[in-house]
């Protein structure tokens, strides 16, 4: 088992100190948000060129503009082809600063204009597999993150594990494959054998628990093991799936709660979701 650290799970902590957290608990993968980074490639090329001095490896990356429509990351940019333009730059400079790595960028759908599914449905299409052409090219890859029904109409229109794989299949890409994140599928009806049915279209696996009482917003995760969901069997069917790569803390959190992990000291969250992770993978159920 591989960990991973997703750099959203320590809310607003400057990239540098972000570094050297990483080398405190010495964590060898790291997801990077670009947002995270500076605007300017040079200064953002100094970043990336940090972690390599340190020894951290790019596991994934969340571009900084991710949605093919607006979203709640970034409503503002509303013209399509600026937002897509946004994500081919991306692959660019990734595939620059991470070469041979086929790193995988994250994405997701955004809302789809006037919830008109059957027309965002055929753009996505079409804008994943220029995406995912581009990709392939340069040498890295793209995954698709299924959303909660609780950002449905805010941030996606694909709210299943089923929906997402029927996406994936008709783009029709080996560079386009699936982001798969617990706090979003792990209601979902055989969850199991959905996960282990998606097998090597899995390209990166995102961790956080769901509320035992029902989040209070979409930034409203807990650290594995503090909430609802089974992972000794979502990690069993993970392994099953034949995934490979790290599975990466990603958690999501809101100053405005008072018991918000981005309040806490990000050491601890860290190291606490380390150790349940790997304490659930230990425990995880042998579906083979």
């Amino acid at each position: 088992m591989r960990f991973a650290l997703n750099q959203f799970t320590v809310g607003d902590l400057p990239f540098g100190e972000f570094v050297k957290l990483a080398k405190r608990c010495d964590i060898q993968d790291v997801e990077i948000s670009e947002l995270k980074l500076a605007v300017g490639p040079p200064e953002a090329a100094e970043q990336m060129q940090l972690l390599a001095d340190n020894g951290i490896s790019v596991s994934a990356v969340v571009p900084r503009i991710h949605a093919l429509f607006p979203d709640t990351l970034n409503p503002g940019i509303r013209d399509l082809e600026s937002r897509l333009n946004s994500f081919h730059a991306s692959i660019d400079f990734f595939s620059r600063m991470l070469p041979g790595a086929s790193v995988p960028l994250l994405t997701i759908t955004g809302a789809a204009p006037q919830v008109n599914l059957r027309e965002a449905y055929k753009y996505a299409v079409q804008a994943y597999r220029d995406l995912a052409r581009h990709a392939a090219d340069v040498g890295v890859r793209v995954m698709f993150e299924p959303l909660g029904p609780v950002l449905m109409n805010t941030d996606t229109f694909v709210c299943t594990l089923y929906r997402a794989m029927d996406l994936i299949e008709t783009v029709d890409h080996d560079v386009f494959g699936l982001a798969l994140d617990s706090w979003h599928v792990w209601d979902e009806p055989d969850l199991a054998k959905r996960i282990v049915a998606a097998g090597d279209r899995i390209f990166g696996v995102h961790i956080s628990d769901f509320p035992r009482d029902e989040p209070r917003g979409f930034a409203d995760r807990l650290v594995p093991g503090d909430g609802r969901i089974d992972f000794r069997r979502f990690f069993g069917a993970v392994e099953a799936a034949g995934f490979s790569g790290p599975l990466a803390l990603e958690i999501f959190s809101s100053t405005e709660y008072p018991d918000s992990l981005w309040r806490a000291d990000p050491y601890e969250v860290v190291v606490k979701g380390r150790d349940a992770i790997e304490r659930f993978w230990r425990e995880r159920h042998r579906l083979v």
